[in-house]
């Protein structure tokens, strides 16, 4: 009798699994945007950041999301003396939390960095600050990073566009839990749903295998 119980205990817990999982999902809309310009000019070349059109996204809490951010060309005709380039840049993603409406701005500071000619490339696309941004929207901590930390850009007329990518991972907000006899505080993060269920199910299981040890004393 007790192994049925647990046995339908057990087929509950696979039931409930697959309800929970699909509840752990969130919606957001996202955004690209580059300043001061898309294009900067330096003799007779050029640099164009050419970002990716923004979307709507439905993520697992706890995966991450890549999406491309920006490919990067080049342009210059110069021979001799090559185009040089120093000019510091901000690409910011916009994130919109879709079930709270509540938007935040993921900004990265960057620099592009050294010389061009007609046939090669010295310059490189570099993010000189943090890689990664996290901020809370709604009832979660959306993580931003991106990548490369330093990207080499192809020649004018290459094939190959240099790419930047950002890297989406949302979480649970951490809970803290005060300890009244203690001086102390405990930071403890909110139980995962399948956690809650085993909880769940673990009382009864336990309690059923009990009168089982006390029946046959």
């Amino acid at each position: 009798m007790m192994i049925r119980r647990i046995m339908s205990a057990l087929a509950l817990f696979g039931l409930l699994i697959p309800a929970v999982a699909r509840a752990e999902t969130v919606d957001f809309s996202y955004s690209f945007s580059i300043s001061p310009t898309q294009t900067f000019a330096s003799g007779t070349g050029s640099v164009t950041f050419s970002l990716f059109g923004g979307g709507a996204i439905t993520a697992n809490v706890g995966d991450t999301t890549a999406l491309q951010a920006a490919s990067i060309f080049t342009t210059s005709s110069a021979t001799d003396t090559p185009d040089v380039f120093s000019s510091p840049y901000v690409i910011t993603m916009s994130i919109k939390d879709n079930t709270s409406g509540q938007s935040r701005d993921f900004s990265f500071d960057g620099m592009l960095d050294g010389s061009l000619t007609a046939t090669g490339s010295k310059v490189s696309a570099i993010f000189t600050g943090p890689l990664t941004v996290t901020q809370t929207l709604g009832s979660y901590l959306y993580s931003v990073s991106v990548e490369p930390e330093t990207a080499n850009l192809p020649m004018p007329g290459s094939l190959a566009d240099a790419l930047l990518n950002a890297n989406v991972k949302i979480m649970g907000i951490p809970v803290v839990v005060v300890d009244p006899p203690g001086p102390g505080t405990t930071v403890s993060e909110t139980p995962e749903p399948t956690g809650l269920v085993l909880g769940l199910l673990g009382g009864p299981i336990l309690y059923l295998a009990r009168r089982r040890y006390r029946s046959g004393k």
